[in-house]
């Protein structure tokens, strides 16, 4: 079968592509899986070109490419074998850099995915009360910059009860909407966000085999290892009963036909936390909430008829302002806001020690911590679906393939490889955790691709109305 057809373009206009393939001499693509314990991570690209005729200087006003080298243009690698069309990677130039030297001549570009553009960003979402974890993945990712036609959202069962992401920086609430509940997150080739469900990998089902290797390393260490589990959070509830959240303790003074402005935090009515979330805020009533009087004391002519009030109402706070709607000068001798405020609830924790594997390994302290955790049963099944990852030492493998195309092009992170080795004794399913791709033209083509495995593990987790994993007797009911 022919060998697959590489396409390296760049987006120096708006929308259309230019490719610079024939120009390309090497080409280095690193992108790799987030998890609960290691985060988002920004996919790279590296980019050898050819430079000896100056088309990738930025300032050669005659290159045929001025003046569209600058950072930020999209650069898109894909290889089409077989008929399909393969993504390997697409982002964004970071830097150019040239090196003159007689026998190198080149330009060496460095790109990175849409993570990077996310880190710029910062997040101010409206507070969500019993919200399905899938819908708030994607009204985070809108919030960054990522749109429905960007990204790949699984469907979720879990609701959070309470979460709160206000001027939050680049991926930091994705990390912990990640760590919440083991979902797995990349960007792939195409530079879709992926969001995965933590049973997206449940069944084990393998995409390629390899016996066969051009470097090949095991490692099984006590890196990883946790036998004395934890898994806690510091959750807030909506309160089921409207308060007073907020209130003034001083009078306030508003000219005759003037007004004034003031702004309250709100305050827990049963620990007086301040400032604290208040969701549901009710509109002011006069009379009830307001009063305005031609005496200080509250004791002249009631003027709260001839008041009007306006306020906007944020997540912590409130900025109101009172007009005076009289010649007279009036005095504020009441003022309250009513709503349901989000309390702080007690500490929700559960632990789970593993006996066997401290007689074999000693004591070892895991803890996850993420204040979404909001009930006690969550922490538990949360503890309980951590023992089958933490127990045990993981095996890990680090490979490398070369020119195994069929192979190698149609694996992506979070994928299932099968593994065979004689010497390390391995026959099994492996996670890929990370995936780097280096493609040389220099002596002919090579693609030689290296992947950072984790064993994968059969948590034997129920599906329902599965053929083989929905049967009771064998499976158990999980988290």
């Amino acid at each position: 079968m022919p060998d697959p057809v590489y396409t390296v373009a760049m987006e120096f206009t708006a929308n259309s592509f230019t490719q610079i393939t024939s120009d390309c001499l090497r080409v280095s693509i690193t992108r790799q899986l987030a998890t609960y314990e290691q985060g988002l991570s920004m996919g790279r690209l590296d980019l050898i070109l050819d430079n000896l005729e100056r088309k990738y200087s930025p300032a050669n006003s005659s290159s045929v490419y001025y003046p569209n080298l600058k950072p930020n243009k999209r650069v898109r690698v894909q290889a089409t074998y077989s008929g399909t069309t393969q993504d390997l990677f697409t982002g964004y130039v970071d830097t150019y850099s040239i090196d003159p030297q007689w026998g190198r001549k080149s330009t060496y570009i460095q790109a990175s995915d849409r993570i990077k553009d996310i880190n710029f960003r910062d997040i101010d979402l409206s507070i969500k009360v019993n919200y399905n974890t899938g819908s708030l993945f994607t009204e985070v990712l809108s919030a960054v910059g990522v749109s429905g036609a960007d990204s790949v959202v699984d469907s979720f069962s879990d609701i959070i009860g309470y979460a709160w992401f206000e001027k939050r920086k680049g991926t930091a609430p994705i990390d912990e909407l990640i760590k919440y509940g083991d979902y797995k997150v990349f960007v792939d080739g195409s530079g879709k966000v992926q969001v995965k469900n933590r049973y997206y990998d449940l069944l084990g089902t393998v995409v390629a085999s390899y016996n066969e290797f051009l470097s090949y390393q095991y490692q099984l260490d006590e890196q990883g290892i946790g036998n004395v589990l934890r898994v806690s959070g510091s959750p807030r509830k909506v309160s089921a009963f409207q308060s007073i959240v907020a209130k003034l303790d001083r009078v306030l003074t508003v000219v005759g036909c003037g007004w004034t402005s003031f702004w309250l935090d709100y305050v827990d009515p049963d620990t007086n936390e301040a400032p604290i979330p208040v969701t549901s805020m009710a509109t002011p009533v006069a009379s009830i909430d307001y009063l305005l009087n031609t005496a200080s004391g509250g004791t002249g002519t009631n003027l709260t008829a001839t008041a009007s009030l306006s306020f906007i109402n944020y997540a912590t706070t409130t900025v109101c302002t009172l007009f005076n709607g009289i010649v007279d000068t009036a005095y504020v001798t009441k003022f309250q806001l009513r709503g349901y405020p989000i309390q702080r609830q007690p500490l929700v924790s559960a632990e789970s020690e593993v006996v066997s594997s401290q007689n074999a390994y000693n004591k070892r302290s895991f803890t996850l911590e993420s204040d979404l955790i909001d009930s006690l049963p969550y922490a538990q099944n949360y503890v309980t679906y951590l023992v089958f990852d933490k127990k045990d030492p993981l095996d890990k493998l680090s490979i490398e393939v070369k020119n195994e195309w069929d192979k190698m092009l149609g694996t992506e992170v979070g994928d299932l490889l099968s593994i065979v080795e004689s010497l390390s004794a391995i026959g099994s399913p492996f996670t890929v955790m990370a995936v780097d791709h280096e493609i040389s033209w220099e002596r002919g083509l090579e693609h030689v691709c290296k992947y950072e495995l984790e064993k994968w593990q059969d948590r034997e987790w129920l599906i329902l109305d599965h053929a083989t994993a929905g049967v009771l007797d064998s499976k158990r009911l999980g988290f």
